[in-house]
C-alpha cells in the first residue's frame, strides 16, 4: 500500500507539473530577438533607434539608388541609361521600386521606436532624445517620399494588420505638413550641433538639422513666411558657417578645396591650409559611411547591410578609378554657365567650382599626385559622348590608397544638408515672401543679397547688388550640382510659377506635367490589395 501510495504521489506531482502552466518548457532564446522580448531597457532603445538610421545608407537609398535617380534626372549629368535620363521611366522601373522600398523601411523602423520606447523604464532625458531623433527620421523619410512620389502613403504608425494595404495620402502637402510637424516637435529634445560633436556622436540628428529640414519643407510647400522664420533663425545663429579660403589667398587650390572639402572623405591640404572634410563647420547632416565591413571580404559588395560603405564610387566614377563609368558631366552647355570672374584673388578666370565639380580629359586625377596621371578619353563611357567626369563627391579618388576595399565599399559620407544650401534657401524664401513671383524681376532685399553673396564670396566672385529669381536659379545650379537637388528644384520652380513648361523643357526636353513626381511602384499597388492607388498623373 505504501508502495502504491508512493507511485500515486509521483504521478500526481508529474501531472501537476505538466498541467500547471503552458510556460513550463517555454524558454527564452537569448540568441534571437523579436518584438515580444525586446524594448526592455535603454540599450535596446538605442539599438532600435540605430536601425531607423540604417535605411538611409541602404543601396536603395543613399548607398546607390537615390544617387542613381538624381544623376539620371539631372540635366547637368549624363547617364548611360538614356531611358531614365529622358524620363521614360515607369512604375516597374527598378530604382522607382527600390527607393520607395528603402524609404518606407525607414518610416516603419522610426514608427517602431516611437511606439515601443515610451514604455521602457529608463532615464527620461535619454528617452526624450531617442524619441526626438525618431521623429526627425520619420519626418525626413516622409519628406523624401513626398518629394519623389507626391502622394504615397502617410504612415503615422506601424500597420496593425499587414493584410490590409496602405492607402495614398490626400496630397503632397499633407505629407509635408506631417514631416514639418515631426521636425518641429523633435527640435526641443535633440542634441545641439555642438553637443553631438563634443560627445563624438557624429551622424545623430541635431536641432540644427531639424530646423534646416523644417525650413526646407516649408520652402517646398511654398509657405514662404514659415520658411523665412526657420531658415532665418539658422542664418542669424550661424552667420559665418561656410568653409572659406584664407582672406586674399593667391593660391588657386585654396579656392577649389574650400568648396571641394564639403564632399570629400579626407581632409584636403590646400595651398596654405588644411580643409576639414566630413563634419566640418559647414556640414549640418550627413549619412555615415566607412570602408569597414563585418561579414568577410564579400561584404564589400553589401553596402548598408553587412558592410558600412556605399556603392557610389563603384557605379559612378571612371574606369581608371575601377568604376563602371555610368555617368559623366554634361560638357557642352553647363560649363559655359560658370562665371568668369574679374580680378579674382588667385587670378582665376573661371568660377573655381567648375574645377571642383568637373574633371576634364587631360586634367590630373589627383591634385596632389597620389594617383598619377591624367584623365583619358578611354576612361569615360563612350556612349555618353562627354569629355568630363564628375570629380565632386568622389575626390580624392580612393581606388588605390587608404581604403583597400574601395571602390566597392565607398567610405565617403553623403551630405544631406549644409549651410550653403541654408543660405541659398533663405535668400530665395525672402524674395518669394515679398512677392517676387516673376523670376526676371529684381529685389533689393539686403538680407537676401548678403545671404547669397556669402556663397559667392567663397568662390571669389563679385557681390550681386540686386537679386532676381534667375540669380537664385543660377547659384543653386553651380553650388549644389550633383547633390540631388537640381531636378527637384526645377519641379518646384515649375509648380510655383518661376518656370513654365517650355522653360523646364529647355533643360529636360521630354518633361511632361506628370514628371513632377515618379509613379507609385506597381508592386506596392498589387500588394496593397487595391487600397493603394496609382497617382492620377501616371494613369494616362
Amino acid at each position: 500500500m505504501k508502495k502504491n501510495s508512493k507511485y500515486l504521489i509521483y504521478l500526481i506531482l508529474l501531472l501537476t507539473a505538466i498541467g500547471c502552466s503552458e510556460d513550463f518548457l517555454e524558454l527564452e532564446n537569448i540568441n534571437q530577438k523579436d518584438a515580444s522580448t525586446y524594448y526592455r531597457n535603454a540599450d535596446e532603445a538605442e539599438e532600435a533607434l540605430n536601425t531607423a538610421y540604417m535605411p538611409m545608407a541602404f543601396s536603395q537609398c543613399f548607398g546607390r539608388d537615390i544617387q542613381y535617380m538624381n544623376y539620371a534626372l539631372s540635366d547637368r549629368i549624363l547617364h548611360e541609361r538614356t531611358s531614365d535620363e529622358n524620363l521614360f521611366f515607369n512604375s516597374s522601373t527598378d530604382w522607382v521600386k527600390a527607393v520607395y522600398h528603402g524609404l518606407y523601411i525607414g518610416i516603419f523602423r522610426a514608427n517602431l521606436v516611437l511606439e515601443n520606447v515610451p514604455g521602457i523604464n529608463m532615464d527620461d532625458n535619454q528617452k526624450r532624445r531617442i524619441l526626438a531623433e525618431a521623429r526627425f527620421l520619420r519626418g525626413l523619410y516622409h519628406f523624401y517620399a513626398a518629394t519623389y512620389y507626391e502622394i504615397p502613403p502617410l504612415m503615422k504608425e506601424t500597420p496593425k494588420d499587414p493584410k490590409i494595404g496602405a492607402t495614398n495620402a490626400v496630397s503632397k502637402q499633407q505629407i509635408y505638413q506631417f514631416a514639418a510637424e515631426n521636425f518641429r516637435n523633435a527640435i526641443p529634445d535633440l542634441y545641439s550641433k555642438e553637443e553631438v560633436r563634443d560627445a563624438d556622436q557624429l551622424g545623430r540628428a541635431t536641432d540644427v538639422a531639424a530646423k534646416a529640414f523644417l525650413g526646407k519643407t516649408y520652402l517646398y510647400m511654398q509657405e514662404w513666411d514659415s520658411a523665412v522664420a526657420y531658415l532665418g533663425e539658422l542664418y542669424s545663429s550661424y552667420p559665418d558657417s561656410l568653409v572659406m579660403p584664407p582672406i586674399g589667398s593667391t593660391d588657386s587650390l585654396d579656392w577649389v578645396f574650400a568648396y571641394l572639402c564639403n564632399f570629400a572623405k579626407e581632409d584636403l591640404n590646400g595651398g596654405t591650409t588644411t580643409y576639414k572634410a566630413e563634419y566640418n563647420k559647414e556640414s549640418i547632416f550627413e549619412v555615415n559611411f566607412s570602408s569597414v565591413h563585418s561579414a568577410g571580404d564579400f561584404a564589400q559588395f553589401l553596402p548598408g547591410r553587412r558592410s558600412t560603405g556605399s556603392l557610389n564610387t563603384w557605379y559612378f566614377t571612371p574606369y581608371v578609378i575601377k568604376g563602371f563609368a555610368n555617368v559623366a558631366m554634361e560638357d557642352k552647355i553647363f560649363p559655359t554657365t560658370y562665371e568668369k570672374p574679374v580680378n579674382h584673388p588667385a587670378g582665376l578666370t573661371r568660377d573655381p567650382r567648375l574645377s571642383a565639380t568637373f574633371m576634364f580629359v587631360g586634367e590630373p586625377l589627383d591634385y596632389k599626385g597620389r594617383i598619377l596621371g591624367n584623365l583619358q578619353q578611354t576612361d569615360l563611357n563612350a556612349v555618353l559622348e562627354s569629355s568630363a567626369a564628375l570629380r565632386k563627391g568622389y575626390y580624392p579618388f580612393h581606388a588605390d590608397y587608404s581604403y583597400p576595399s574601395a571602390p566597392y565599399n565607398d567610405p565617403n559620407n553623403i551630405r544631406l544638408m549644409r549651410f550653403a544650401d541654408v543660405y541659398l534657401m533663405y535668400a530665395e524664401a525672402l524674395i518669394r515672401a515679398e512677392g517676387l513671383s516673376d523670376r526676371n524681376a529684381f529685389s533689393s532685399n539686403s538680407t537676401a543679397l548678403e545671404a547669397i553673396n556669402k556663397v559667392r564670396r567663397r568662390a571669389g566672385l563679385a557681390d550681386l547688388t540686386q537679386l532676381s529669381g534667375n540669380d537664385i536659379i543660377h547659384e543653386r545650379d553651380v553650388e549644389l550640382v550633383g547633390e540631388g537637388y537640381r531636378y527637384w528644384d526645377l519641379v518646384r520652380w515649375y509648380e510655383s510659377g518661376w518656370l513654365n513648361l517650355n522653360d523646364v523643357r529647355t533643360y529636360k526636353p521630354t518633361f511632361q506635367p506628370k514628371h513632377v513626381c515618379v509613379p507609385i511602384p506597381d508592386r506596392e499597388i498589387n500588394l496593397s490589395k487595391g487600397n493603394l492607388k496609382q497617382n492620377p498623373k501616371w494613369t494616362n
